[in-house]
């Protein structure tokens, strides 16, 4: 179970990171 829980908040921090990286791009292409 831990290391299920693990895995899920790692993936959860790696989409949160996608997500910031592609509202980033999205903002500089507005420009």
């Amino acid at each position: 179970v831990r290391d299920f829980l693990a895995a899920e908040s790692s993936f959860k921090f790696k989409h949160d990171w996608v997500t910031v990286i592609d509202g980033t791009q999205e903002g500089s292409f507005q420009w």
